[in-house]
């Protein structure tokens, strides 16, 4: 069974976005926008992923969110105290998406109350979304950190099988590291422990879990609703 991708989506604002915004397309590894370039657009995904990362000066890159379907990013908070954007957004894949211009889009939520409604209810979540990763980051080392993602990768692209959760997703080693803040080599370590403890296995870069629970207990899990739990 697919675990539902549109739980907690703000359905009124994507509607409002689709039918108001323009449909632009990037194609694989293009950027978006970087950080600091001017904030003027929030963006909608039609179709495709797109990675959501903060690179720094040593050149190591933390990935954030792994976006699909119906995925909101950008400028998404309301009179941002920022005018620039404090990240990178990168097509995954080739990705159509529909942008809207930052003053349209305050002004249009703000004087609907449904839009209102919604919109903070969104904004609420995804920040408590973003506390609880850096939680984990810092509280749970790099092994916890790479536990919480998987979990968190099982709410968003989780498939329940015969014998686990299939992570319905192709994901390289290098990308599980940065959504960790690892290497490369220290995160080939780690998923070789759990295939040889049998708590996951690998297959074309497709993750199958078969014991979260033994994640959840490693990690002290406090076993966050499903909407708050994801990677998006």
């Amino acid at each position: 069974m697919l675990k539902n991708k549109l739980e907690h989506t703000p359905y009124s604002v994507i509607n409002f976005i689709r039918e108001n915004g323009t449909q632009v397309s990037f194609k694989k590894n293009e950027y978006i926008y970087q950080a600091t370039d001017q904030r003027e657009y929030i963006y909608l995904i039609l179709n495709g992923q797109v990675v959501i990362s903060r690179s720094f000066e040593n050149g190591k890159e933390f990935a954030m969110k792994l976006l699909s379907t119906f995925g909101l990013f950008g400028s998404t908070e309301i009179y941002p105290l920022q005018p620039t954007y404090q990240n990178d957004a990168q097509a995954r894949s080739d990705v159509v998406l529909v942008k809207m211009d930052t003053e349209v889009f305050e002004r249009s939520v703000l004087e609907d109350q449904v839009l209102t409604y919604e919109w903070i209810q969104w904004l609420q979540i995804d920040n408590t979304r973003k506390e609880s990763r850096i939680r984990d980051l810092f509280q749970c080392g790099k092994k916890g950190s790479l536990y919480s993602t998987l979990i968190r990768l099982s709410n968003s692209y989780g498939l329940t099988i015969d014998g686990g959760i299939l992570l319905d997703i192709s994901l390289t080693n290098q990308e599980l590291a940065n959504f960790t803040g690892s290497s490369r080599e220290v995160m080939n370590r780690m998923l070789n422990e759990l295939v040889k403890l049998n708590i996951i296995s690998i297959d074309r870069k497709k993750i199958t879990l078969h014991n979260i629970d033994y994640l959840r207990q490693e990690i002290s899990c406090e076993e966050c609703i499903s909407s708050i739990c994801r990677i998006e």
